[in-house]
């Protein structure tokens, strides 16, 4: 099979779930990814055979069928990077987005104003929840690697994976298997960090199928008739975990800001803010407990 073949084939599938932009980015990742060639190395020598192994190893009517269903390119490749760091990713948790990025930088901002300010000592406790991939536990334990950095989670299949990926990236994090909903592990904490599910059921129908149709709904969908669940059960156990002065930081629901802002406001947290994403979409809020 020649470059050129392989590229057609590659893009020709991923314009079943994608549209031009994006099949021309997945298929781009994919050929690098898997079969060591950029698109420059198509077009500069769209006849050059691509080695036999390659293509035994990953099989390119295999791979352009899972494209053709919309499977996430990142579990095709198994891995992703986020915050720099490179991650192992499979169904059994979602895959770290951009938007999450932010929530990292911005914890890593704050504590290092706290150290600088001395509002902080050396040593750091921090608990992620619903710790997924680990990808926020494993970048603040890279920041920080004089830290305590605790990850839980309540799937075994998202453990091992976040287990995997802090030794992939040389960092030392303890993983616990526990419910929020039931307890919070651990303590006292400096900083108390989660991306929960916060997609409402009825948000579904606005969700592409690639994430929709693979992703785990264990770590997406909340009901509409709570859709806080998870938010106010951390905040309430958070105030007896959080040491004083102690943060709690959220991904949220663009659409639930207000609804956030006025429940941890309930709870007793100040200096409440809200931060946009890069679509100018409120995206994390954080707080600190007196």
């Amino acid at each position: 099979m020649t470059r050129r073949e392989l590229w057609s084939k590659i893009k020709n599938a991923a314009l079943n779930a994608y549209d031009e932009h994006e099949a021309d980015a997945v298929s781009g990742l994919i050929m690098e990814e898997l079969y060591g060639l950029t698109k420059v190395d198509v077009i500069l020598e769209p006849n050059c055979k691509v080695e036999v192994a390659l293509i035994v190893e990953h099989d390119p009517e295999q791979v352009a069928s899972l494209l053709c269903e919309a499977y996430p390119v990142q579990y095709i490749i198994g891995h992703t990077t986020f915050c720099g760091h490179k991650f192992h990713v499979g169904p059994g948790v979602l895959i770290p987005r951009p938007e999450t990025e932010l929530l990292v930088k911005l914890i890593t901002d704050d504590i290092r104003d706290s150290v600088n300010s001395s509002k902080l000592g050396k040593q750091l406790n921090i608990l992620d929840i619903g710790t997924g991939s680990g990808c926020i536990a494993v970048s603040l334990a890279a920041e920080f690697p004089d830290a305590k950095v605790v990850g839980m989670d309540i799937s075994d299949e998202a453990l091992t994976i976040a287990a995997e990926n802090a030794s992939l990236n040389n960092v030392n994090i303890d993983f616990v298997k526990s419910d929020i909903l039931q307890s919070m592990p651990g303590g006292p904490y400096d900083v108390i960090v989660s991306n929960p599910p916060y997609v409402r059921e009825s948000e579904k129908s606005m969700m592409k199928r690639n994430v929709l149709d693979y992703e785990p709904h264990l770590a997406l969908f909340v009901y509409d008739d709570d859709p806080l669940l998870f938010y106010k059960a951390i905040a309430r156990r958070g105030k007896e975990k959080l040491v004083s002065g102690g943060k709690l930081y959220f991904e949220i629901n663009e659409a639930l800001d207000r609804d956030m802002f006025l429940m941890l406001l309930d709870e007793g947290y100040r200096g409440i803010k809200l931060v946009n994403d890069m679509f100018g979409k409120p995206r994390i809020i954080k707080a600190w407990l007196n």
